[in-house]
């Protein structure tokens, strides 16, 4: 009888409202279902502790120190004089934090090692210590989406090549980084979205009140300002239909008084609402008609996906990942990224055409049910496994 195989899953965020964080939960779920040993190994304290004991998923903490160390700001102008015993302070850290993840790793009989996001790299040293498999998942563009860069590239790239295989959650993040992998095997397996979290059969646009909702980290790049200026830029008529409803946790106090005098300035108090961040956003999705996903440039697009399979008509920018979900005018709709007036103007064709927009989120439902759902995501990772088990047998 063949030996159950581990996998290692390194996971640098422990805030479960992270959109990598949800994936690598249902990821470790899903292996575990299909006969894995999976555990997870956090960098730091945080609400993810929680959900993995409900969920029975074993976990470790092993510091680890990535930023100005793997990955730092693009928009970081501090001298590096003043910044060079920091950075040194923390590679020696990193040392023996590496040597405790490779003693657990070897401990538990590690056959191979998944790191969920290329802004950290322990568990790639760990793998390459340990000579065991490495899957790189690549969930970032980093530049454009989190505004960082890696510390040293060349020292990155070399350590990035070491890995037996890349997971691009979407072709936009593939072709970002295709050059810089230099031809290491890199594929594209879409998130897994749990449909049976999400999934509910109800009927759009009945209520007295038309409720969009913008769901997410509430942050300059995630755009909130832009549904707030195409709101303003409606008729009254259509104004005093909706309801809308800013879900997450804000990032900073001044993006929070920016949005805060938008709403005040286009005479948007009595409709706008700021909700806090949920565990449970289904249930402000299952209240809503529309969902608006206004990023700058979505890697993949996990809230798109959560808004389909929840019945929602789903507007968004046509951008990066956003794209490659919605199927304009067929599944959702997309905008012009940053063009407040076109964001208006479909919204207004939306509550002009009721019917239409009921056919098109019952076809956005479909689709994500169909095509992004966690049995299929985890399936393919698995077949990855495998592929590279079996490869390494041979050779």
């Amino acid at each position: 009888m063949e030996k159950v195989k581990t996998i290692a899953l390194f996971q640098p965020s422990s805030s479960f409202s992270s959109g990598s964080t949800q994936s690598a939960v249902q990821l470790a779920l899903d292996l575990n279902a299909l006969g894995y040993n999976c555990f997870m190994i956090l960098y730091r304290k945080g609400n993810l502790e929680k959900i993995l004991k409900e969920k029975n998923i074993e976990y470790y903490i092993v510091k680890d120190h990535c930023d100005d160390v793997w990955t730092k700001s693009i928009h970081n102008q501090t001298n590096p004089i003043f910044t060079i015993p920091k950075k040194l302070f923390k590679k020696i850290l990193n040392i023996f934090y590496t040597l405790k993840a490779s003693r657990l790793c070897k401990k538990k009989g590690v056959d191979l090692i998944h790191v969920n996001t290329i802004t950290c790299c322990q568990g790639a040293v760990v793998a390459n210590r340990l000579n065991v498999p490495l899957v790189w998942h690549i969930r970032e563009f980093m530049e454009e989406d989190l505004q960082i860069e890696f510390c040293d590239k060349k020292k990155a790239c070399n350590l990035l090549k070491s890995a037996d295989c890349f997971i691009a959650i979407s072709e936009a993040i593939k072709n970002k980084h295709l050059k810089l992998l230099g031809g290491a095997p890199i594929v594209t397996i879409y998130n897994g979205v749990d449909c049976h979290k999400y999934y509910k059969e109800r009927e759009i646009f009945v209520g007295e009140k038309i409720t969009i909702s913008i769901t997410g980290r509430i942050t300059q790049k995630k755009g909130q300002h832009e549904l707030i200026k195409a709101i303003g830029l409606l008729p009254q008529k259509e104004k005093e239909l909706l309801s809308i409803n800013i879900v997450g946790r804000f990032e900073n106090n001044s993006y929070k008084e920016y949005l805060m005098k938008l709403v005040e300035e286009n005479g948007l108090n009595e409709i706008v609402n700021f909700v806090d961040f949920t565990e449970s956003v289904q249930n402000v999705l299952w209240q809503s008609d529309i969902l608006c996903v206004c990023s700058a440039k979505e890697a993949f697009g996990r809230t798109t996906v959560e808004g389909m399979q929840a019945g929602c008509l789903v507007i968004g920018s046509s951008s990066g990942g956003t794209v490659e979900l919605i199927n304009n005018g067929t599944t959702g709709y997309l905008y012009h990224p940053g063009d407040c007036s076109d964001l208006s103007h479909i919204i207004v064709h939306v509550l002009h055409d009721i019917n239409e927009s009921r056919i098109v989120a019952k076809n956005g439902q479909k689709q994500a049910i169909q095509m992004f759902n966690n049995e299929r995501n985890s399936r393919e990772i698995s077949n990855l496994y495998e592929n590279i088990f079996n490869s390494k047998r041979k050779s």
